[in-house]
């Protein structure tokens, strides 16, 4: 699996003023403060981490994996909201933090659900050609930590949500 990073550029486009998300030249600030808390790009690598283990989940864990796809099934929802409050003009830095915040911390428990499922040949490597599911798992573990990080760290997300909604110091 590639870790390759592209450019993309998209010439030619006409946009009407309909199709613009928040105020002319606050771009940025709605990428950052809002779009990329929405959790919806989170929730979809978590959900897919979860989906690749379910043919092998044996009947002592369905229970622990029904619990996992609820949470995300939660998670699913939050960001759906968000991104509706959002394209409906409010805009809610709260929510977008409850949610990216929600989501990514699902992430550490989904790699560990990936390896109790798959013992220690869940730490082989993707040229391993041992590793269950080509590596996801490993790759999982170590990538789950960042998304708790990425797009604002969990503290600050917490922090967002104490101070503007719940009025605390």
């Amino acid at each position: 699996m590639s870790n390759a990073f592209c450019e993309i550029a998209i010439d030619g486009v006409r946009l009407t003023h309909e199709d613009v998300v928040g105020e002319v030249g606050g771009g940025w600030r709605l990428l950052d403060e809002l779009l990329e808390r929405t959790g919806i790009d989170f929730h979809a690598k978590i959900h897919l981490w979860l989906d690749s283990v379910a043919a092998a989940v044996p009947d002592g864990l369905r229970e622990r994996y029904a619990e996992l796809d609820a949470r995300l099934a939660v998670g699913h929802t939050l960001a759906w909201r968000t991104v509706t409050e959002l394209d409906r003009g409010r805009a809610d830095t709260v929510l977008a933090a409850m949610s990216k915040w929600y989501i990514t911390e699902q992430t550490c428990e989904v790699a560990r659900f990936g390896l109790e499922l798959r013992g220690l040949d869940g730490l082989l490597t993707d040229p391993d050609p041992n590793a269950p599911d080509f590596g996801r798992i490993e790759r999982t573990l170590r990538y789950a930590p960042t998304l708790t990080l990425a797009s604002g760290t969990s503290e600050v997300m917490l922090r967002v949500i104490a101070t503007s909604h719940l009025e605390l110091p």
